[in-house]
């Protein structure tokens, strides 16, 4: 009886001591002030179909700044790869990762702006893990060396449910302001923001 009350004490004092899911609930301890922060109920995370409705409603969006040029939905657009590059567990970048398997998890889409100087390429990359909303990177060059290099070419990833988000924009003449990859994830929010699963 006492090994399991020893036992018992262990596991809450690790329990406390590191961060940890439990039953849907984010348990964290930092310096004794211990948060409980609900996870997004899976629930909310898109099945392949409706994946396939996301990329498709998605590619409608309106940019105020950009035409559409074209987009791959709808469109068998299988992505093989090398198996040594995606730890072994894929020969294709679809929903099973096989040879014979169709049903491709990434979406592009292609825009070009109206005085067709600039393309904005937006991937939308399913996966089967539910990720946090989020602005996960955006790019940030600083330096003489990246400025001379890389002037032209700004990105930006976000996760919304179990979707990547990659937003990438190219000048092929002009340095780009950051301000125009900011504006561009503030007209595909209010979608991002009212899309429904159900």
């Amino acid at each position: 009886m006492k090994r399991k009350i020893i036992i018992l004490i262990l596991f809450l004092i690790i329990l406390v001591e590191s961060s940890i899911i439990i039953g849907g609930f984010f348990v964290n301890n930092e310096k004794d002030n211990i948060t409980v922060i609900k996870q997004e109920n899976s629930s909310n995370q898109l099945n392949y179909l409706q994946y396939q409705q996301f990329a498709k409603d998605f590619s409608n969006i309106k940019l105020s700044s950009f035409d559409l040029i074209e987009h791959t939905i709808d469109v068998n657009n299988i992505d093989i790869v090398e198996k040594d590059i995606t730890f072994n567990r894929k020969n294709t970048l679809t929903l099973t990762g096989d040879l014979e398997d169709i049903d491709e998890t990434v979406e592009s889409i292609l825009y070009k702006n109206k005085k067709n100087s600039i393309t904005l390429r937006i991937d939308l990359i399913f996966t089967s893990q539910l990720l946090e909303n989020n602005l996960l990177y955006i790019s940030s060059f600083s330096g003489e060396e990246f400025q001379k290099y890389i002037p032209c070419y700004r990105d930006m990833i976000l996760t919304y449910k179990n979707i990547i988000i990659k937003i990438t924009v190219i000048d092929k003449t002009n340095e780009i302001d950051s301000y125009l990859t900011t504006s561009i994830t503030k007209e595909i929010m209010p979608f991002l923001n009212n899309f429904n699963n159900d």
